[in-house]
């Protein structure tokens, strides 16, 4: 257990737990709102290692691929036919297993194949038995076509620039190192350099002072992953600490959050001042623009402010004036922090340290959050909304408006700014941006000036600690414009059907990845014709082409939202519990019914509704639609469908209703809510169980044949069963 590097990840994970459980009481009971110290706690998910597996093997892998295709190199996976070897080994066995296996890990003693008479097995037993390079691309996705243009590829492994924007205790990096490692051993056999220690401790040190970088808030979480990749340096080849350089660190800046008057910061200024032969009120600027990245770390976009702030100086700076701006600043501060720290080493007092410390906690921080500088981009960026975050700490908003729902859309935003031109970033996240309303300026700025290459949706239960109820998805952006008529791919290694989230789901998940996912290949930019283009990457052309040529239901029977009453229990009655009929009148919400809503509900109606429209907590709806004859739906639930309104009633909020227009057959639209491939449809519009408005305008109307002889069946049944339910007004 000790040996493992990840170990100080995982304990840190349970460590943080009761903090992290102590702020969720604080959001339910309180409605208390996330401060900025409080934000690494509250966001932080340690990431299964399958999901790091597949992230890696799904973007370093491309690029080494690619490497290789620049130098004209044959691939071992290529040379020893190791995805034939897989293929043959994932078709054996899957043979050993019945059909169900995926959804009965649980009991996988009663499922496991027992005709050769072996004792039920372990549950490592359920994996193939892999070599250790089949091992390292079990999870490749040879479908994603990715770096098919080889200009900015870089030509050696040493040249690769990898970041890691909210690296935790280091999980992703310690896995890169390991993989790193396999590829520099064959990059130097395909190069002809012996494979010996010195070759293994310089491939370790370009891997930690040339292809790794990792930034956080959290200086813990910083000093752990730090640890752990040199722990993982030291098993691997025996290299020390003392040996190597690394560039991760916590964005723990603390000289830009004190006052301008500050006399410390005061100090600083003016020491920069007479060194640097510039403005003291220029360096207070440059100093300020520090100021937030203790809780926005790679969010900041530092360099550019800096850039800005030092334009007028750009002779003084650089002397031609042809370097860049930031980069010739950067070297002469480093400059200066060392004379200075050299000048000083006699008298290293608190004050003196404290500032050298800082400065080059700057220098690092800019060497490291630099834009279009990275060839891949890997994270588990934090998932908070913004509703829950302190207005104090929404910087991140102005920063990125179209990513600004959740932390993890700034996140993604941000990770293409930091990428080369056709660099990947790569990314596991909640799901719910690939659908949502809320999230559609986020689709509609990425997917326009990026491509989505792959998308994993992993489902409900993916994280081994996380909760059940997380919907996540592995997100494979590359840089580079959407090609009209390109196609992606969409992975989804769960059964939609499928209802599993217990303890054993991130099992069937990877053993899913490994073996049986469903592959989708779809034309990502004919999906904008949906409305707020959400990701339905399981429906083929042909289906596509269907939806897309039907009238839509909106523009024939719109849908509608109802009145909130804020107080049902006070304003609402069942039609049983009531003996006056002047001031009550029908009222519709929520129910399971399907075809005939009956009158199951009244709401005090008297005067027109008076009382309920002086309750300053009512919020009144579409009253021109009250009486009319409409279709409610079940608004929330799993399972869709409509009903027509039995009696003109009044619409409350969860009684939601489509009222068709003049000249539209109300038979024909109530068969279409109740059809399978509407049901389908909106499962698509929306996965998840609360339908809204929007999603039913944008159901496609597709006519039934016989609709009203259809209803006129279903009245004659229900009339009869409702003439003899005794609490029916119909009794």
């Amino acid at each position: 257990l000790w040996a493992d590097p990840l170990t100080f990840g995982w304990i840190y994970q349970f460590w943080n737990d009761p903090q992290r459980e102590e702020i969720d009481r604080a959001i339910k009971e309180n409605k208390h709102k996330i401060q900025s110290d409080e934000l690494s706690s509250k966001t932080q998910l340690f990431s299964d290692r399958y999901m790091v597996e597949y992230m890696l093997q799904n973007s370093i892998l491309p690029l080494w691929l690619a490497i290789c295709r620049k130098n004209r190199w044959t691939p071992s996976v290529e040379s020893n036919n190791i995805f034939e070897s897989l293929a043959i080994k994932k078709q054996h066995h899957l043979s050993h297993w019945t059909n169900t296996w995926k959804d009965n890990i649980a009991n996988y003693e009663s499922i496991y194949d027992h005709s050769d008479n072996t004792a039920p097995p372990y549950l490592e037993d359920l994996f193939m038995d892999l070599t250790q390079e089949e091992r390292l691309w079990v999870f490749f996705e040879q479908e994603a076509k990715i770096f098919t243009d080889l200009s900015s590829v870089p030509t050696r492994l040493e040249d690769v620039r990898i970041l890691e924007p909210a690296c935790g205790s280091g999980h992703f990096l310690v896995m890169m190192v390991r993989m790193l490692m396999q590829l520099y051993a064959e990059e130097g056999q395909l190069r002809g350099v012996q494979w010996d220690l010195s070759a293994k401790k310089q491939a370790m040190k370009n891997i930690l002072e040339c292809n790794l970088h990792g930034l956080d808030i959290d200086p813990r979480a910083a000093q752990i992953a730090t640890c752990a990749v040199f722990l993982e340096a030291r098993r691997q080849c025996g290299t020390s600490s003392q040996e190597l350089n690394s560039y991760i660190m916590a964005s723990d800046i603390f000289i830009g959050r004190l006052p301008d008057a500050h006399p410390f910061k005061r100090s600083l200024v003016q020491k920069l001042s007479e060194g640097l032969e510039l403005p003291e009120n220029v360096l207070l600027e440059v100093i300020n623009t520090f100021a937030k990245v203790d809780y926005l770390g790679s969010l900041k976009r530092v360099r550019s402010d800096i850039r800005a702030i030092l334009e007028p100086y750009r002779m003084h700076i650089c002397g031609n004036g042809q370097e860049d701006l930031v980069e010739s600043f950067c070297s002469v501060l480093e400059q200066y922090i060392s004379d200075w720290m050299k000048n000083n080493q006699h008298n290293l007092g608190i004050e003196t340290t404290l500032l050298g410390t800082d400065l080059q906690k700057i220098l690092k921080y800019m060497h490291i959050n630099q834009e279009d500088h990275y060839d891949l981009v890997i994270m588990n960026p934090p998932y908070q909304s913004q509703g829950k975050i302190d207005g104090g700490c929404r910087d991140y908003q102005a920063l990125y408006p179209n990513g600004s729902v959740d932390l993890f859309a700034a996140f993604i935003m941000r990770s293409m700014e930091l990428l080369k031109a056709n660099g990947l970033s790569s990314s596991v996240t909640l799901n719910n941006w690939m659908f949502l309303t809320t999230f559609q300026g986020f689709r509609e700025e990425m997917l326009t000036t990026h491509s989505l290459v792959l998308v994993t949706e992993l489902g409900k239960g993916a994280f081994q600690n996380g909760s059940n109820l997380i919907n996540t998805s592995i997100n494979v952006f590359h840089k580079s414009k959407l090609v009209k008529d390109s196609r992606s791919l969409g992975i989804r290694p769960y059964s939609p059907e499928d209802t599993n989230s217990d303890k054993h789901q991130p099992l069937r998940i990877e053993l899913a990845l490994q073996c049986w996912s469903e592959h989708y290949d779809y034309n990502i930019d004919r999906l904008s014709g949906i409305e707020g283009w959400p990701l339905i990457y399981w429906w083929d052309d042909a289906f596509l082409q269907r939806y897309l040529d039907a009238e839509k239901l909106g523009s024939l029977s719109p849908a509608k939202q109802g009145l909130a009453t804020a107080n049902n229990a006070r304003f609402s009655q069942y039609v049983w519990e009531h003996h006056t009929t002047e001031d009550w009148q029908p009222f519709i919400l929520g129910s399971k019914d399907k075809w005939i809503n009956p009158r199951l509900l009244d709401i005090r109606w008297r005067y027109s509704g008076l009382e309920i429209k002086n309750y300053s907590k009512a919020v009144i709806r579409n009253p021109q639609y009250y009486f009319q004859q409409g279709i409610a739906y079940n608004k929330i639930g799993s399972s869709f469908g409509g009903k027509i309104h039995r009696q003109p009633s009044i619409i409350g909020n969860a009684g939601s209703s489509v009222f068709p227009k003049r000249g539209v057959s109300i038979y024909q639209t109530l068969c279409i809510l109740n059809t399978s491939v509407i049901k389908t449809v909106i499962g698509g519009l929306n996965p998840t169980t609360n339908f809204t408005e929007e999603n039913v305008n944008n159901l496609p109307y597709f006519p039934i044949e016989g609709a009203e002889q259809i209803y006129n069946q279903l009245d004659i049944a229900f009339t009869e069963h409702e003439s003899h339910r005794e609490p029916s007004v119909e009794f």
